[in-house]
């Protein structure tokens, strides 16, 4: 490392730090090797972060939700220590995320899209029968494996389910409706930013956008997303009914589970006939547009909007390949 690159302020016994390769609020992370072999993610506690009692409780629950978390679709802790001044967690490394693989210019093939979208569906209904809400589902939050799995990631503002909550956390671009209104995060809250994300992956564009955060919230609140055979031809209509379904303003109107989304979205896309509950949903780019009396390397937080271009994608290819 250079004299004027970050530096770790200690390492855990057998790992070497090669360079820094992400920051977040409250920890670094590192490309490190153990015994100078196998490469991991090293995320460290920042050093200012040691005087934020909110940093550090947000660093020290990330590291005991992931270390309790085992699923081929979610990213794989080896080892860490919660708190105190030597603070870590190691962590499965993946070179590349969801988000710089939509951000490419060619459309992700459709089997592979499909892959993708069931196998972050996968990961999120392990993560929820874990009792945990992750609250910031997105693109850049999605890394794959070298066989292109797709690995649900970055469970800084994670919360388990019984947890108070007395803080907004999300990305703009992907925040359920009621979650612009002050209204707690929830399982239907992960829900729509799934469908968001699926929505993303198969058509290369987010379904609401805006220039500023005000535009991007009053896009979520007022209106329905385009129907994605508009812009992917090869798409099965039955597809639409899913997203009306997953994208709805009123969280109790979305699928109770994203298992019931995943069953849902592999039946539209099979030969079978589209599951009662989503033919039931209006289509997307149709109809009400719901609560009408209501008004990082990713996209920006809840009170920042994301800069991205439009056309960037976002919810790369994620998914293992069919059992």
């Amino acid at each position: 490392m250079g004299t004027n690159e970050v530096r770790p302020s200690f390492l855990p016994e057998g790992y070497a730090a090669m360079f820094l390769i992400g920051s977040g609020q409250s920890a670094n992370v590192f490309l490190a090797t153990y015994h100078h072999d196998k490469e991991y993610a090293l995320k460290m506690l920042k050093p200012l972060a040691r005087g934020d009692a909110k940093l550090r409780s947000m660093f020290e629950r990330e590291v005991k939700l992931t270390l309790g978390l085992d699923h081929k679709n979610v990213v794989k802790a080896h080892e860490g220590e919660p708190t105190g001044e030597r603070a870590y967690m190691v962590l499965e490394f993946y070179p590349k995320n969801l988000d710089t693989l939509l951000a490419e210019d060619d459309m992700i093939e459709l089997e592979e899209a499909y892959n993708i979208i069931l196998g972050v569906a996968l990961g999120m209904s392990y993560v929820h029968k874990k009792n945990i809400i992750h609250r910031d589902l997105k693109p850049a939050n999605v890394y794959l494996t070298a066989e292109h799995v797709p690995v649900v990631a970055d469970f800084g503002t994670g919360i388990y389910l019984n947890e108070s909550q007395d803080d907004r956390a999300g990305t703009v671009y992907y925040m359920a409706p009621e979650i612009f209104l002050g209204e707690p995060a929830s399982v239907q809250s992960d829900v729509y930013a799934l469908g968001v994300l699926a929505y993303e992956v198969l058509t290369h564009r987010r379904p609401f956008t805006g220039s500023d955060y005000e535009t991007v919230k009053n896009a979520h609140l007022f209106t329905v997303a385009d129907n994605p055979t508009r812009y992917r031809k090869d798409l099965d209509k039955r597809i639409n009914k899913v997203f009306a379904k997953a994208l709805a303003k009123e969280p109790i109107q979305r699928y109770k589970t994203v298992a019931e989304f995943g069953r849902a979205f592999k039946t539209a896309i099979s030969d079978e006939e589209a599951v009662e509950e989503a033919a039931s949903a209006p289509d997307v780019g149709r109809g009400s547009v719901g609560r009408g009396s209501r008004p990082d390397k990713s996209a920006p937080q809840a009170k920042k909007p994301a800069k991205k271009d439009e056309k960037q994608g976002f919810l790369g290819r994620i998914f293992n390949r069919k059992k």
